[in-house]
């Protein structure tokens, strides 16, 4: 029993999502056992008290027909050193937006240094700027999804505005002329982005390693309950059940961008052969560095990478 509550432990951590396979664990990290033992025994209770607190059922059956306006947000008196790191168009203001109603406390942007903030949004991996953070919370999205998203971001028009009159909103909402996914603007963009996204989650891991916690934008969307009982725990939010089901009432983020139906831009017609081998390298790169560090990285969905149906994307 304390093998598996050990093994449990230090395999289902707040980073991961998967387990691994038993006789790949490698029991020289457990380091001083007494103290694992103890941590897990916090961890489980921990999590199994949140997860009968939130369970979605019951939740429904409590308060569906309750009405949750969205909260009002104040400052916390002390300051935060957690920063909320992805690469752009990953699925950052969505996370604050959750992290917003769970708690009802402010996040921040880079820009906004006021105290008070639970979180800082931040896409820069330099460790100048990470250095006054101590946790972090790393959101990842599949690099083709994410590219694809920030090319609208920077070139999505809005109401006939120039680009350069845009508000915050507008950006995170419109599209990009079709014609320029097949332009020199977007081959720049897909080649310098992958790099920079490879680069930011290695500098990201290699920083926080385990004192941090990462979501994947892809689970997120499929398990928001559970993603949310996660952020929770992370953070040491104080939520009641009605918090918790009203801030998953109120999930659509304010800059969620609805969803295209232009088959032009589908992923599968606007990367070329060479890009997603690209991406698939530089993801592999960054899952083996996960996984060097302990860290389980599930990106079993993102099978656009792959032109090959049906295999193991990173050996």
């Amino acid at each position: 029993m304390l093998c598996y509550v050990l093994l449990k432990f230090h395999l289902k951590s707040q980073y991961n999502i998967a387990f691994r396979k038993f006789e790949d664990v490698d029991f020289n990290r457990f380091g001083d056992v007494l103290s694992a033992y103890k941590n897990a025994i916090q961890h489980e209770k921990q999590l199994s008290a949140l997860k009968e607190k939130f369970d979605f059922g019951l939740l429904q059956n409590k308060f569906k027909n309750e009405s949750c306006p969205l909260r009002n947000l104040t400052l916390m008196d002390e300051k935060s050193t957690t920063a909320l790191l992805s690469y752009p168009a990953s699925g950052n203001s969505w996370t604050r937006h959750l992290i917003e109603q769970l708690s009802g406390i402010s996040t921040c942007a880079p820009s906004n240094r006021k105290r008070g903030c639970i979180v800082f949004k931040m896409h820069r991996h330099t460790p100048e700027v990470l250095k006054r953070f101590d946790n972090a919370i790393i959101i990842i999205r599949n690099p083709l999804y994410s590219s694809k998203s920030f090319f609208h971001f920077k070139y999505g028009k809005q109401k006939d505005k120039p680009l350069s009159n845009r508000t915050a909103i507008e950006r995170h909402k419109g599209y990009a002329d079709p014609s320029l996914f097949f332009s020199s603007k977007w081959t720049n963009h897909v080649t310098k982005g992958l790099l920079k996204w490879r680069n930011s989650y290695i500098g990201w891991l290699n920083v926080f390693k385990r004192k941090g916690m990462i979501l994947v934008y892809e689970h997120m969307q499929q398990n928001l309950v559970e993603d949310m009982t996660r952020i929770v725990r992370y953070l040491k939010i104080p939520v009641t059940p009605r918090d918790f089901w009203c801030a998953f009432v109120n999930q659509e983020g304010k800059k969620h961008r609805i969803p295209e139906n232009k088959t032009v831009t589908k992923v599968s017609n606007i990367f070329t052969a060479k890009q997603k081998r690209t991406a698939l390298k530089y993801v592999c790169e960054v899952s083996r560095v996960a996984r060097d560090l302990g860290i389980d990285l599930d990106i079993s969905q993102w099978t656009d990478l792959t032109e090959t149906p049906n295999t193991t994307l990173c050996l």
